[in-house]
């Protein structure tokens, strides 16, 4: 029978799971943008953020597939969103721990939760480049590695036991308060002697990066290396 391995930090004062990010109303710029076509409304959202079934975050569904790469307005909706976190504060920042062989999930996203609102940083498969969503997630809701509807879908959940969990590697982060949030995406030119990145206005690259500023003039850039997102100081 397997055991679980415990998180390698203890968490003191508790987490941010049973605290909702959700403020008493929600202001009119943070509802989506209206499209034309009601399926493609329903294909952006599915494809692009958090998939649930039976209460159950898949992550195989969520936040790593193609949709969200093609879809111009979900760029121009994530800027408009982070364009309004300046003066916020981080609260938490959260990874998938693997509860049966006590690991963090690798190739997985990463949560950034800010006090109105939560940024889930996510590798895409190319090892290049950065998809971001923002919404309300539920860390409480258990997490599949994909749709139980097949025995290979059983099988795998049932040798798996991941849950969103404080990573305090970057705990450091926790309390400061934003000046800046930006996905920046690569621009290639024969006139530019070194690799530019600029901010995200619908452009599309196969290379980019999310670069956070914080108070104190501290500078934070998340790029997906092979996969897994690394944070690196500025």
């Amino acid at each position: 029978m397997l055991a679980l391995k415990e998180p390698p930090i203890k968490m003191l004062y508790g987490n941010t799971n049973d605290a909702s990010t959700i403020p008493d109303y929600i202001p009119s710029f943070l509802y989506p943008p209206k499209k034309s076509s009601k399926k493609h409304s329903f294909t952006s959202a599915l494809h692009s953020g958090p998939f649930y079934e039976d209460g159950h975050l898949i992550l195989a569904n969520s936040f790593n597939t193609q949709a969200s790469k093609d879809d111009k307005e979900h760029d121009i909706w994530n800027a408009r969103v982070l364009k309004r976190l300046p003066g916020n504060y981080l609260v938490d920042v959260q990874r998938i721990w693997e509860g049966y062989d006590g690991r963090w999930l690798q190739n997985a996203p990463l949560l950034l939760r800010f006090e109105t609102i939560d940024v889930v940083l996510s590798p895409e498969p190319n090892g290049k480049g950065i998809l971001v969503w923002t919404g309300y997630l539920d860390t409480n809701a258990p997490i599949f590695v994909m749709r139980n509807n097949s025995q290979v879908g059983r099988e795998t959940n049932e040798r798996s036991c991941l849950q969103w969990l404080p990573y305090r590697r970057e705990a450091h982060l926790i309390g400061k308060q934003v000046c800046q949030a930006h996905l920046l995406r690569l621009v290639s030119s024969e006139d530019m002697l070194t690799p530019t990145f600029v901010k995200t206005k619908g452009e599309k690259s196969n290379h980019s990066i999310f670069v956070l500023s914080l108070e104190n003039n501290l500078s934070y850039s998340f790029l997906n290396k092979n996969g897994t997102l690394v944070m690196c100081t500025q």
